[in-house]
């Protein structure tokens, strides 16, 4: 097998992986059965203020993401992955309640080089990654901060780019943060829970956020958020992998943290979150059955820059 070959060989995990870390309340077209359910815990201390997005028209963000995986497949260390994406996020119109109709194009997106991988593969594999220039997004976000829909392009993409599609998808739809419905002072924590149907994958993801600080002049808020992610048994399908290949989810449990400040003027959000997952599989092809314990440990590096948003004349 090229090492290009194997190296995409790999991404049916990842893209696994990626389906349970860090799911946000849509992915594309993905059902979404319920949710997300967003519930105050405390209120917190000092002067009570509704924490809002007040996007405008022609607002522009620069937002880079950098994910690294780190895995292991049964025991067996699998390649350390980072994937670096670079977005430009575009606020196309807004209505009077302040929700917002944005584009999402790729700038480019790279794989970095790792221990083991030459440099002609890395070029070959970064080569193949170009193509997801030519994905094109919409995102509907209002102004709380939740993801209302989100559609892209991607019938070019070869398929052996589809869990970098689905890790795309994964990262555009946390541009935005979800906020509490009621005024809150510092302090202030809420929950926040997702139904996720991603990459045929139905899971629960529960994160409870944390209002470290808060400057309502500049619309900058800090926050430290705690993850906890879980999956009932149930069939799903690896992109990537033949139809005789029937693969079942026994188990998934994640648990994580990140530290985020959100600028609500703009999309994209700055800070580093961090999750480490378990997941229980079993494969089955033809008469043969086998099962599998994979381990990803994923650290998601944010940064987000742009110019300020173009006045109305």
């Amino acid at each position: 097998m090229r090492p290009t070959a194997r190296w995409f060989s790999l991404c049916p995990l990842v893209a696994m992986s990626a389906a349970l870390l860090f799911t946000p309340p849509a992915l594309a077209k993905a059902k979404v059965p319920k949710g997300p359910e967003i519930k105050l815990l405390e209120a917190g201390t000092g002067d009570k203020a509704p924490l809002r997005y007040a996007l405008a028209k022609g607002a522009r963000s620069a937002w880079t993401v950098k994910v690294t995986s780190e895995s292991t497949l049964s025991g067996r260390a699998l390649p350390t992955q980072t994937v670096v994406f670079e977005l430009n996020l575009k606020v196309l119109r807004v209505d009077r309640k302040g929700t917002a109709r944005c584009s999402v194009s790729v700038k480019s997106a790279r794989l970095s080089p790792a221990k083991g991988l030459p440099a002609k593969t890395l070029e070959a594999i970064n080569k193949k990654l170009d193509a997801l220039k030519a994905v094109k997004g919409s995102a509907t976000v209002d102004d709380r901060g939740r993801l209302l829909n989100y559609t892209r392009t991607g019938d070019k993409v070869p398929a052996a780019l589809a869990p970098m599609l689905l890790l795309l998808d994964q990262q555009v739809a946390q541009a935005a943060t979800p906020l509490p419905d009621a005024p809150v002072g510092d302090g202030a924590s809420w929950k926040v829970v997702n139904h996720i149907r991603s990459n045929e994958i139905m899971l629960v993801q529960r994160a409870r956020y944390t209002l470290v600080s808060r400057d309502l002049k500049r619309g900058i808020h800090t926050l430290r958020v705690a993850i906890e992610q879980s999956a009932a048994p149930q069939r799903v399908t690896l992109p990537g992998m033949p139809a005789t290949l029937k693969t079942r989810l026994l188990s998934a449990d994640g648990q994580g943290t990140s530290k985020l400040t959100v600028a609500t003027d703009r999309l994209g959000t700055t800070g580093r979150s961090s999750v480490a997952l378990k997941v229980a599989i079993e494969m089955t092809m033809g008469s043969n059955t086998a099962k599998a314990a994979l381990s990803v440990n994923s650290v998601v590096s944010l940064a987000v820059a742009g110019p300020a948003p173009t006045k109305k004349r």
